[in-house]
């Protein structure tokens, strides 16, 4: 089975493991130091929520596999407590001791049996409040009985939103909270809505305004939202225009800069359309000028072997006559010498045969005339050893003469 290789988009590393996002790849060690850990930070943050990838919110579930056991659960409570307005979430109230930082040593008294009438009294430890979220009213469908918290086991009235400490001696019928009272004073009491802060139309999550136009997108569900009213608005939704009582940039009044014009935005809108299609357009024919450079290149270099294999071609046929020539003749050559030298060895061969048929015969002879007693033996043959000399130098004068004509 083959593993497909692809390309992480985020560190752009080849890898054999990766998941898909939105059609891109992403390998693990990407999904683990990029996206996991914005997961987690919605769990603790506010602002954190929800994880995204660019502007898309990310489904955790796509994640399960590596994300830590009960993660989901945690997360589902989280969800439903983002989702709730924050004037209309419920929380307990209840103190408990803070826990104690890792550093953090306890040390026993040395007399605690008898303790000094001088002693001071130890500090108590720090305590925080237990902020598990209940839900909202309407979740809890107005029910009057407390509500038991899972974390601290506190419990908490649902109509006051005030912790129960005696359950005996709290009034079953209790006035809600007051907002004007100190005690549930909002911290945004002292600061001005549409000045110093806004609330989101669609989540009620305050923001500040620092710089920049009045329209604010909230970080949390990406409403638009009007800086100064608070209504949700676009840009150049007419809710900016001129005439209406809000205000693009800055604040209402002679310095405040309305939206422009509606035919004004679709003449500059006209404009950048235009200059992106001429710029699309000038990069496309640069783009098809490289490629037609790039083919012509390709053309020239072809026609660069063809031309090297016309004159190898051209070079071969006038050639190849005088070339099959020479081969021709040294082939024949080869032949001829090889068929003088068999008949040069026939030759030799042949006088050899008559050399031992002439001494044959002389011996013959010279033993017919001794037994006649024509001449004496040993003269005789010192005359045939000279007349076999004579022979022997003619023939080999002979040969000499042959391979001078040669």
């Amino acid at each position: 089975m083959s593993i497909s290789t692809m390309e992480c988009t985020v560190c752009l590393e080849a890898s054999t493991e990766h998941i898909t996002i939105l059609e891109n790849a992403v390998c693990i060690d990407c999904v683990t130091t990029s996206i996991l850990p914005q997961f987690h930070a919605a769990l603790r943050f506010e602002h954190a929520y929800p994880p995204t990838w660019g502007t898309t919110p990310l489904n955790p579930i796509a994640f399960l596999h590596y994300l830590p056991a009960g993660f989901l659960t945690r997360w589902l409570e989280r969800e439903e407590e983002y989702r709730t307005p924050p004037h209309q979430r419920i929380y307990c109230q209840h103190l408990h001791p803070a826990p104690l930082p890792p550093s953090a040593t306890v040390t026993p008294s040395l007399a605690s049996s008898s303790p000094s009438p001088t002693s001071e009294t130890p500090p108590s430890p720090p305590q925080e409040i237990c902020n598990h979220f209940f839900g909202s009213p309407a979740n809890l469908l107005g029910s009057l009985t407390p509500h038991t918290c899972p974390t601290c086991t506190s419990l908490t009235c649902e109509t006051c939103e005030l912790p129960i400490p005696n359950p005996t001696a709290h009034q079953p019928s209790c006035p809600a909270p007051d907002p004007t009272s100190t005690d549930n004073a909002s911290p945004f009491a002292t600061l001005t809505r549409g000045a110093d802060y806004q609330l989101c139309a669609g989540c009620a999550l305050p923001a500040e305004l620092k710089d920049g136009c009045n329209c604010v997108a909230c970080p949390k569900c990406r409403t638009e939202t009007c800086f100064l009213c608070g209504s949700a608005a676009e840009h150049y939704g007419g809710h900016f225009a001129v005439g209406q009582p809000c205000v693009l940039f800055g604040r209402p009044g002679p310095q405040g800069i309305h939206a422009p014009p509606a035919e004004e935005i679709a003449r500059l809108e006209a404009e950048e359309e235009e200059a992106a299609a001429l710029e699309a357009a000038e990069a496309e024919a640069e783009w098809e000028a490289e490629i037609i450079e790039e083919i012509m290149e390709l053309r020239r270099e072809i026609w660069r072997h063809v031309a090297i294999q016309n004159d190898a071609r051209d070079w071969w046929a006038r050639n190849e006559e005088r070339l099959l020539w020479l081969e021709g003749r040294e082939e024949g050559l080869r032949v001829m010498e090889v068929e003088e030298r068999g008949r040069r060895w026939a030759e030799e061969d042949r006088r050899e045969r008559e050399e031992a048929v002439r001494e044959k015969e002389w011996r013959v002879r010279v033993a017919a005339r001794t037994a006649e007693g024509g001449f004496d033996g040993r003269e005789g043959l010192r005359e045939e050893f000279r007349r076999r000399v004579r022979v022997g130098e003619e023939r080999l004068r002979g040969e000499r003469d042959g391979e001078g004509a040669l």
